[in-house]
């Protein structure tokens, strides 16, 4: 009965012993199979996977994952460096400096167009033209003068004079005529005008003849209100104007040659009608020597107003 126990507790322990090398050699089986098969199987698929999938993505996306991996892998405490302006922004700022300066140094200088005030006596103000003229005519004939100055309305004017102590001793005379005259201020503002390098030495030769016309101005504002109307004063008035007829005349001749830039076509055209508008206006005054004064001072007024229109032209 002994043996028979004993014999059954041998063959079960016997049993156990060879389940427990089974389970062992199992196992150890597996892991062998699983390494082999991740060696030589799947870690072979993946990296050939890999290689087509590098091969379809641009090399600078593939660096730039590589960098961001890196920073990721490498990442520290940012440590705090001096700022630097972003290269294209710099690239930028140089860029305009350099389309910046030759623009500021095209410019060599500026052309002046002088402002001074006119003082005039208006005697009516007309809705249309005809009326305006009307009167004109009738204060020419009164050996007066006129001129129709268009500025919301016909005003018609009879004195201009470049200081309102000459319009301030005429004004009674002309009040017997017309009570309602009064005495009108326009101011004509200095003018700075820029011009390019290429245009220096046209500017020159204009910044003189613009010079020499408003001396011209003044010479003859002061004639006029120092002539009494007699044959001496007739005569010195003549002279003086057929001389100013010569050297406008130089004066046409002279810009005629000249070729301004595009910048520069504007004030030259504007001012070639200025010159054009005195000398046919003084050639007009002295056909009549009996009414020479008349057509100076008709003269005078004309180009003053029109001189203001020069110098306030919004085209340069």
């Amino acid at each position: 009965m002994r043996q028979t126990r004993a014999k059954v507790r041998k063959e079960s322990i016997g049993k156990k012993f060879s389940f427990t090398i089974v389970v062992i050699l199992l196992f150890s089986l597996s892991i062998l199979i699983g390494y082999l098969g991740t060696k030589y199987i799947i870690l072979p698929m993946l990296s050939q996977n890999r290689i087509i999938a590098d091969k379809n993505v641009p090399k600078n996306v593939t660096k730039e994952v590589n960098k961001e991996v890196n920073k990721e892998v490498n990442k520290e405490v940012p440590k705090e460096v001096p700022k630097e302006v972003p290269k294209e922004v710099a690239k930028q700022n140089k860029n305009t400096d350099v389309i910046d300066k030759p623009t500021k140094e095209a410019y060599a200088n500026t052309f002046e167009i002088q402002g001074f005030d006119i003082y005039s006596v208006q005697v009516g103000s007309f809705t249309t033209k005809e009326n305006a003229e009307a009167l004109a005519k009738e204060l020419n004939t009164k050996e007066m003068g006129a001129y129709v100055w268009y500025n919301g309305g016909y005003k018609v004017m009879t004195v201009c004079m470049l200081d309102r102590e000459s319009i301030d001793r005429v004004m009674p005379s002309i009040k017997q005529e017309y009570e309602e005259a009064f005495v009108v201020t326009k101011s004509i503002p200095t003018r700075a005008i820029k011009y390019t390098k290429e245009d220096s030495q046209y500017i020159s030769i204009l910044q003189s003849h613009r010079k020499g016309l408003t001396e011209m101005l003044k010479e003859l504002s002061e004639n006029i209100k120092q002539s009494k109307k007699s044959q001496e004063d007739m005569k010195r008035c003549s002279i003086l104007i057929k001389k100013y007829v010569d050297d406008l005349r130089g004066i046409q001749a002279q810009l005629k040659k000249e070729n301004p830039s595009k910048n520069m076509q504007s004030v030259h055209n504007e001012f070639v009608k200025l010159v054009d508008t005195l000398v046919q206006g003084f050639e007009a005054g002295v056909k009549d020597d009996t009414k020479l004064l008349v057509g100076i001072q008709n003269s005078f007024m004309k180009v003053l107003y029109q001189y203001s229109d020069f110098a306030a032209k919004n085209e340069y």
